[in-house]
């Protein structure tokens, strides 16, 4: 399992959900993975790979051969780890819960294909929404926009001296025809 290198993403997404479900099992419980179903079973897997990539990356091949003939001298695994490493079973594996849990945390949240589709389908409402918006305001703006540019053009059409004169004259009409009805 060492050889494999990192660990796969599949086993990123099982610690990941085991991390968040609170199911990481003590290392010390892995020896009897064949009892476990398989849920369990992946899990400790999983656990165990990281654990041996932990441990050959803090401490380098050269620990594993005196580890493994340590165990092998004493019968005991925990009994080997504090020979070997200077730590107890229950040190070693809350250390690697702990730099486990740094690394894989937040792992599901890219693993979970529903969690993904349901981000997707938020961000594509929101995107909507804001477009919604945004063209709405960019409406007003321009219905604004030509209510403007038409008193303008009102304005400007009301100073043009040719149409100062015709409106004067048909004031003067109004005005003549108005006082003629007063007199009369």
């Amino acid at each position: 399992m060492q050889l494999a290198g990192e660990l796969s993403f599949e086993g990123s997404t099982i610690l990941s959900k085991a991390i968040l479900t609170h199911s990481l099992l003590p290392l010390d419980s892995i020896e009897y993975v064949n009892r476990f179903g398989q849920v369990r079973a992946q899990i400790a897997y999983s656990q165990s790979h990281f654990a041996m990539n932990f441990l050959t990356n803090l401490y380098g091949y050269e620990m594993l051969p005196e580890l493994l003939d340590s165990a092998k001298v004493y019968r005991r695994f925990d009994t080997a780890c504090v020979r070997v490493f200077g730590l107890t079973t229950h040190e070693f594996d809350s250390i690697v819960k702990i730099e486990m849990i740094k690394k894989y945390r937040y792992a599901f949240i890219v693993a979970d294909h529903e969690l993904f589709w349901i981000l997707i389908t938020a961000l594509s409402v929101a995107a909507f929404t804001v477009t919604m918006i945004r063209n709405r305001q960019k409406r007003k703006r321009m219905e604004e926009e030509e209510e403007e540019e038409e008193e303008n053009e009102n304005c400007l059409e009301s100073e043009d001296p040719e149409e100062n004169k015709e409106r004067e004259a048909n004031d003067d009409k109004k005005g003549n025809e108005d006082n003629a009805d007063l007199k009369g």
